[in-house]
Protein backbone atom coordinates (compact mmCIF):
# COMPACT_ATOMS: atom_id res chain seq x y z
CA UNK A 1 0.00 0.00 0.00
CA UNK A 2 1.11 3.06 -0.81
CA UNK A 3 1.41 5.79 2.61
CA UNK A 4 1.64 8.51 0.49
CA UNK A 5 -1.79 9.51 -0.08
CA UNK A 6 -0.55 13.04 -1.97
CA UNK A 7 0.12 10.87 -4.65
CA UNK A 8 -3.09 8.71 -5.28
CA UNK A 9 -5.81 11.33 -3.88
CA UNK A 10 -6.32 14.77 -5.23
CA UNK A 11 -9.32 16.08 -3.62
CA UNK A 12 -8.31 17.36 -0.10
CA UNK A 13 -11.79 16.11 1.75
CA UNK A 14 -10.99 12.49 0.30
CA UNK A 15 -7.50 12.81 1.82
CA UNK A 16 -8.30 14.02 4.99
CA UNK A 17 -11.19 10.84 4.65
CA UNK A 18 -8.53 8.69 3.73
CA UNK A 19 -6.25 9.56 7.02
CA UNK A 20 -8.58 9.93 9.12
CA UNK A 21 -10.07 6.19 8.91
CA UNK A 22 -6.67 4.77 8.03
CA UNK A 23 -6.02 6.43 11.64
CA UNK A 24 -9.05 5.61 13.51
CA UNK A 25 -9.11 2.24 12.36
CA UNK A 26 -5.61 1.12 13.64
CA UNK A 27 -7.69 1.65 16.90
CA UNK A 28 -10.84 -0.18 16.11
CA UNK A 29 -11.46 -1.53 13.03
CA UNK A 30 -15.37 -0.50 13.70
CA UNK A 31 -15.56 2.88 11.16
CA UNK A 32 -16.66 3.96 8.00
CA UNK A 33 -17.21 7.49 6.72
CA UNK A 34 -19.70 8.85 3.79
CA UNK A 35 -19.16 11.58 2.55
CA UNK A 36 -21.97 13.93 1.10
CA UNK A 37 -23.02 14.32 -2.61
CA UNK A 38 -24.19 17.18 -2.01
CA UNK A 39 -21.87 20.04 -2.31
CA UNK A 40 -24.03 22.67 -0.85
CA UNK A 41 -24.41 20.43 2.17
CA UNK A 42 -24.10 22.31 5.67
CA UNK A 43 -21.73 18.93 6.32
CA UNK A 44 -19.10 17.25 4.22
CA UNK A 45 -19.20 13.54 6.26
CA UNK A 46 -20.73 11.16 8.24
CA UNK A 47 -18.69 9.55 10.67
CA UNK A 48 -20.46 5.72 11.93
CA UNK A 49 -18.97 3.21 14.57
CA UNK A 50 -20.60 0.29 13.30
CA UNK A 51 -20.52 -1.53 16.65
CA UNK A 52 -22.72 0.17 18.27
CA UNK A 53 -24.16 2.94 15.62
CA UNK A 54 -23.14 6.07 17.23
CA UNK A 55 -22.09 8.79 14.90
CA UNK A 56 -20.26 12.02 14.20
CA UNK A 57 -21.00 14.59 11.67
CA UNK A 58 -18.34 16.33 10.36
CA UNK A 59 -17.71 20.16 8.58
CA UNK A 60 -13.73 19.80 6.88
CA UNK A 61 -12.49 22.41 6.29
CA UNK A 62 -8.57 22.73 4.47
CA UNK A 63 -7.00 26.13 4.73
CA UNK A 64 -3.61 27.08 3.22
CA UNK A 65 -2.59 28.71 6.48
CA UNK A 66 -0.16 28.24 9.28
CA UNK A 67 -3.20 27.56 12.53
CA UNK A 68 -0.51 28.78 15.10
CA UNK A 69 -0.36 32.12 14.02
CA UNK A 70 -4.25 32.94 14.72
CA UNK A 71 -6.21 33.01 17.54
CA UNK A 72 -9.71 32.47 15.72
CA UNK A 73 -10.85 30.46 12.68
CA UNK A 74 -13.95 31.44 10.42
CA UNK A 75 -16.58 29.25 9.52
CA UNK A 76 -19.71 30.93 7.20
CA UNK A 77 -21.97 32.52 8.93
CA UNK A 78 -25.22 30.39 6.92
CA UNK A 79 -23.04 27.05 6.88
CA UNK A 80 -22.97 27.10 10.85
CA UNK A 81 -26.79 28.88 10.79
CA UNK A 82 -27.87 25.80 8.99
CA UNK A 83 -25.74 23.28 11.35
CA UNK A 84 -27.79 24.17 13.99
CA UNK A 85 -30.98 23.80 12.33
CA UNK A 86 -30.42 20.66 10.63
CA UNK A 87 -27.86 18.51 12.96
CA UNK A 88 -28.64 19.98 16.17
CA UNK A 89 -29.42 17.14 17.78
CA UNK A 90 -26.27 15.51 17.00
CA UNK A 91 -22.64 15.44 17.27
CA UNK A 92 -21.36 17.75 14.84
CA UNK A 93 -17.28 18.07 14.39
CA UNK A 94 -15.73 21.06 12.74
CA UNK A 95 -12.33 20.35 11.72
CA UNK A 96 -9.73 23.08 10.19
CA UNK A 97 -6.58 21.19 8.64
CA UNK A 98 -4.43 23.67 8.33
CA UNK A 99 -0.92 23.35 6.81
CA UNK A 100 0.65 23.45 10.04
CA UNK A 101 -1.62 21.30 12.28
CA UNK A 102 -5.03 19.53 12.34
CA UNK A 103 -7.37 21.66 14.59
CA UNK A 104 -11.00 20.75 15.42
CA UNK A 105 -13.54 21.76 18.15
CA UNK A 106 -17.59 19.68 18.43
CA UNK A 107 -20.29 22.18 17.72
CA UNK A 108 -21.95 23.94 20.18
CA UNK A 109 -24.45 26.28 19.40
CA UNK A 110 -23.06 28.93 21.83
CA UNK A 111 -20.91 29.47 18.80
CA UNK A 112 -24.16 31.51 17.28
CA UNK A 113 -23.13 34.32 19.72
CA UNK A 114 -19.83 34.41 18.55
CA UNK A 115 -18.75 37.81 16.39
CA UNK A 116 -19.32 38.30 13.00
CA UNK A 117 -16.71 39.48 10.79
CA UNK A 118 -17.10 39.87 6.79
CA UNK A 119 -14.53 37.54 5.21
CA UNK A 120 -13.96 37.26 1.29
CA UNK A 121 -17.26 39.14 0.67
CA UNK A 122 -19.57 36.86 2.98
CA UNK A 123 -20.31 36.63 6.89
CA UNK A 124 -18.70 34.25 8.71
CA UNK A 125 -18.43 33.47 12.26
CA UNK A 126 -15.37 33.71 14.57
CA UNK A 127 -14.36 30.25 16.28
CA UNK A 128 -11.68 31.16 19.11
CA UNK A 129 -9.09 28.73 19.11
CA UNK A 130 -8.98 28.27 22.91
CA UNK A 131 -12.09 25.90 22.21
CA UNK A 132 -10.07 23.88 19.45
CA UNK A 133 -8.10 21.04 20.36
CA UNK A 134 -4.94 20.17 18.44
CA UNK A 135 -2.92 17.52 16.42
CA UNK A 136 -4.37 14.45 14.80
CA UNK A 137 -4.09 12.43 18.13
CA UNK A 138 -6.05 14.64 19.93
CA UNK A 139 -8.96 14.52 17.35
CA UNK A 140 -8.77 10.48 17.57
CA UNK A 141 -9.28 10.50 20.91
CA UNK A 142 -11.91 12.68 20.76
CA UNK A 143 -13.61 11.35 18.08
CA UNK A 144 -13.31 8.22 19.79
CA UNK A 145 -14.56 9.24 23.02
CA UNK A 146 -17.87 10.12 21.10
CA UNK A 147 -17.90 7.31 18.98
CA UNK A 148 -17.26 4.24 21.73
CA UNK A 149 -19.77 5.05 24.57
Amino acid sequence: MNDNLDDIIIDTEYKFMANLLLKLNVANDNFTMKKSKNKYCSIDFLLVNEYNLQNLFIEHKRKKISGDKYKTFFIGYEKLNKIDTFYHNSNTLLVWECEDDIYFTIYNNEFLKNDVKVVNGGKAYLIDKSVCGVGWDKLIDCILHHLLM
